[in-house]
């Protein structure tokens, strides 16, 4: 009988160490976790629709419309005009995803430049630099006035953090034009009666007018 209590006990006494020992386990590897993720700081970057100030100076500095014949879309068109206020609200949101300088916006610096999403099902349509089949001005009050160049841009990835118009499909491009840049609410683009850019295809003729 002793033989059979001691035994007894001793299976209790395993019992109780085996227990403790898996309600320790969780609380120790929790613990290992919390220790390592205290050390780990992770902040997540806002979507465009959680950027207020940028939404706002983009949604005033964008363009868009869709061109459509017999209920068929024949491509869609979207420009942002880098105007020296969006172009400085750009700038603060590229430093927060990149801790880079933009280079395009250097390479326009004090021009007139468009930042310009093109998407059609015809491939042929969105080569927006073939002067066979685009022609893109900025209208003056003296003569209309071509682009300086056009130069489609890469890094699709990228570009999607900061204009909703870039998809998969979509094809994207810099238009820049020879001329000063000015705010859009400065005296001077009011003296020149508003600003206006003209995309012209087999198609149709768009103008668009900042």
């Amino acid at each position: 009988m002793k033989l059979d209590s001691l035994k007894r006990n001793q299976y209790t006494h395993l019992a109780t160490l085996i227990f403790s020992v898996a309600t320790l386990l969780p609380i120790v590897a929790a613990g290992c976790v919390t220790g390592n993720a205290a050390k780990t700081k992770v902040e997540m970057l806002p979507t465009i629709e959680q950027d207020d100030a940028y939404e706002k100076v983009l949604r005033k500095s964008s363009r868009s419309t869709s061109v459509t014949r017999d209920f068929e879309t024949k491509y869609t068109i979207e420009a942002t005009y880098l105007s020296p206020d969006f172009r400085s609200a750009l700038a603060r949101r590229a430093e927060r995803f990149t801790k880079n300088k933009m280079q395009f916006l250097e390479e326009s610096s004090g021009k007139s430049a468009f930042f310009v999403t093109l998407f059609s099902p015809d491939a042929r349509v969105d080569d927006l630099s073939d002067q066979n089949h685009w022609t893109i001005q900025l209208i003056s009050s003296e003569k209309p006035l071509r682009p300086a160049f056009i130069r489609r841009l890469a890094d699709k990835d990228r570009w999607q953090n900061f204009f909703p118009g870039v998809n998969r499909w979509s094809v994207e491009y810099m238009v820049v034009f020879d001329v000063p840049s000015r705010a859009t609410d400065s005296p001077e683009m009011a003296a020149a009666n508003q600003l206006q850019v003209q995309f012209t295809n087999p198609d149709a003729d768009v103008t668009m007018t900042w």
